[in-house]
This record gives structure tokens, sequence and C-alpha cells, in this order.
């Protein structure tokens, strides 16, 4: 028997309905819900920012009218000498740079870095050709300008003995007035020759003692005891006495006295004058011990540093120190009334950038002052203005200590 299959009828899923997005609206009422928050912040805000005003108003109140305890201690001056280290370098009292006066080639050095010279020792020659066979034609000129004098003394000479002659016939009428003006204005001529050759022969004198001086330059020499502390040249090296730039030779240092110079301080500018001594040491010989002199200074401030340059002088006779050494200038003043020493424990916090100040206690008030410092001295510092005699400063002054706030001092 047959039998036909069943058939079903397969339909498509339906699409997918997609909702239609939800756009707000601007209602009114939603506008004024909005604004009521927006208000709503905006003066919780202010409620606060005028609470904390006023609570902070309230706490300076409060520390104005509450009395506390603080420990004071009195503003002090140096009672002993004041030791004041400074940084210096010491520098050769006469430091010369040779250049060449010659222009040529160097034929020998005799000199090197480190050797000591006296004054007048060769440290090199130069060989210059050009300027030997200068004075060579230097020396001829002057030999002809002497054979010109010569000749010029010799018509001079005989214009004399001729106008001799021609006046005393004149006198006789035998010669015409007019010849013996004629020997006599020969005469004056023939003496001025002889002056331009007296010029001639002086001139080329001049010249031929300029190219000696020159030719004398082709040896250099030292200009005073010393070490030769750079060497520039080698032999056969080629050195020009004229350019913009001119090739040193050498460098001659002397050393047996050094200069040192250092930057004081304003407020110790006054105890350091002419005569006054100091220690210096060296920071790689800790036990050495030399003693300088102010020679000079200054008597200037420098606007930038405020401080006083002065030079010592320093006797190295030895050749103990070095010249340009770094070293370490010691100082022993006599104390200064204009400076006062307070405990480094009075300094107040600086949060606004005003400057250092320290609280003075005065009829049972704070009063906060602005101090200029000096040297920090470690337990010490110097204090150079804002404080005086007789006064007393808060140690460890606390940060909401204020202007006029009621104390009582500890014991």
């Amino acid at each position: 028997m047959n039998q036909t299959p069943l058939r079903r009828s397969v339909e498509p899923d339906p699409a997918p309905v997609t909702a239609p997005p939800l756009t707000p609206r601007l209602t009114p009422r939603r506008l004024a819900i909005g604004g009521v928050v927006v208000l709503a912040v905006l003066g919780y805000a202010i409620v606060t920012r005028i609470d904390r005003a006023s609570e902070a108003s309230r706490i300076a109140t409060a520390a104005r009218g509450a009395v506390r305890t603080v420990r004071v201690a009195p503003v002090a001056e140096p009672t002993g000498p004041v030791v004041m280290q400074l940084p210096g370098e010491t520098r050769a009292v006469e430091t010369a740079t040779i250049l060449a006066r010659a222009t040529g080639y160097v034929r020998t050095r005799k000199a090197d870095i480190g050797m000591r010279v006296a004054a007048g020792d060769v440290l090199a020659e130069i060989d210059a050709p050009e300027l030997d066979d200068e004075l060579a034609g230097a020396e001829a000129a002057r030999q002809q300008s002497d054979a010109a004098l010569n000749r010029a003394r010799a018509n001079a000479e005989l214009a004399r003995v001729t106008n001799d002659r021609y006046a005393d016939l004149a006198k006789s009428g035998t010669a015409s007035r007019q010849t013996a003006d004629e020997r006599r204005a020969d005469l004056v001529m023939k003496q001025a020759e002889v002056r331009v050759a007296e010029a001639n022969l002086a001139a080329s004198a001049a010249a031929v003692q300029r190219l000696k001086k020159l030719q004398g330059f082709e040896t250099v020499r030292a200009p005073f005891n010393g070490v030769v502390v750079q060497r520039g040249v080698e032999i056969g090296d080629l050195v020009s006495a004229t350019g913009a730039q001119p090739k040193p030779l050498f460098t001659v240092a002397r050393d047996d006295l050094l200069r040192i110079q250092v930057s004081v301080p304003q407020s110790l500018a006054d105890g350091v004058k002419p005569g006054t001594e100091a220690a210096i040491t060296l920071p790689e010989r800790p036990g050495a011990k030399f003693i300088g002199k102010v020679v000079r200074s200054s008597d200037a401030l420098t606007t930038a540093s405020r401080t006083l340059q002065v030079e010592l002088e320093l006797a190295n006779a030895e050749r103990q120190m070095r010249a340009g050494s770094y070293v370490q200038v010691n100082f022993t003043l006599p104390p200064s009334s204009s400076i006062k020493l307070v405990p480094a424990s009075a300094l107040m916090l600086d949060p606004d950038g005003s400057g250092p100040r320290v609280a003075i206690v005065k009829d049972g008030a704070v009063s906060v002052r602005k101090v200029l410092l000096g040297r920090d001295l470690g337990q010490q510092l110097e204090v150079l203005d804002g404080v005086a005699n007789g006064e007393s400063v808060v140690l460890n002054p606390p940060v909401d200590l204020i202007e006029g706030v009621k104390v009582n001092v500890a014991s």
C-alpha cells in the first residue's frame, strides 16, 4: 500500500522587531528638577566654605585668647674671637707668557716643563736668516750714510775756504760783490747738506740698532727666577713675531711668593685689613699650617655676593706649596658688636616664603620678626639684623604661634 509522506510547510522566522531609540525629552518638569539640584550643590559648597572660615577664625581667636607655656633663650653676643674659614686658591706672584719677537725656526730648546730657571737663562734659540740679511743691508746703508756725511763735510770745508778768500778779494776790489755773495750762499748750502747727511746717518744707525735688538730676540731668555710651567714649541717649529694670535713659546711662573684671593662676607669685612694674618691649610695636608698676610683689598663690596675681595701673600721660598692649589684661609677676628647669636632651634618654619623668622617674647606676648641670618655655626646661628641684646627668643616655636598671642615663660 502506497503511503504518501506528510509534507510540512516550513515558514521563515519573522524578522526581529527593533524597538525605537529612547530619546530623552526635556520637559519643563525635568528642567525644574535639574535646576533645583544645581542650586542645592552650590548652596552646600558655599555653606561648607563659610563653616570652614568660621572654624579657622574661631581657632585663631581661641589661640589668641589661650595662654600657653614656652621655653625661651636670651639673644647672645660672641664672647670670643670669630674664626672664619674661607676657600682660596694660590697663584704665582708673577707669571709671564713668553712670545717670539723674531720670525724664524726654533734651532735649539733648552728649557722644559718643571725646570727651574734664573733671570737671563737661555730657554730657546731661533734661527732667523731673513732678519740677519736685513741687518747686513742696514749696516751697508749706514756705511753709505757715513761716507756721504764725510763727503758733505769736505764740500762744506771747501766752500768755507772759498767764501773766506772771495770775501777778502771783495774787500780789496779784486772780486765783485756778486761773486762774494754767491760763494757765501754756496757755503750755506754745503753746511745744510752736512746736516742732511748727519740726519741720514742717524736714521741708518737707528735702523741698525733696531735690527740688532730684534736679532737679540733670537735668543729667548727667562725674565725672572721661576719655574717653567708650560712649553709651547719644539725644535724646528716655525714661530712668528706677527699675527693676531701668536704662539706662546713658554710660560714662566715665579712661585717663591704666592698670592691668595678670598671673598670675605660683608658682616666680617671690617675686621679684615692690610696686615691681618691668616692660617693657610691644605686639605691633603691637615697637619701643615702656613701663615699668610693680607696685603690689599678691593675696598668695595661685590654687589652680586656682598663680599670683599681680599688678597694675601704667602712666602714660599722652600716651595712647600704649589701655585694653583686649593687652600682654606682661616681668619681669627675680634667679635663684632653687630652680630648676634640665637639657638638654631629658635628658627621658625617658613611656609609662605617670607624669609627666616624668630619669635620674641616681650611683656608676655609674642612678636614674630624677620631676621637676616649670617653663618650657620651648628647649634647657633648668626643674626645680622632683626634682634637686639636683652631679648628672648622662643625655642622650638609651634607652627600655630602667631603675632600677639599670650604666653607664659617656662622657668
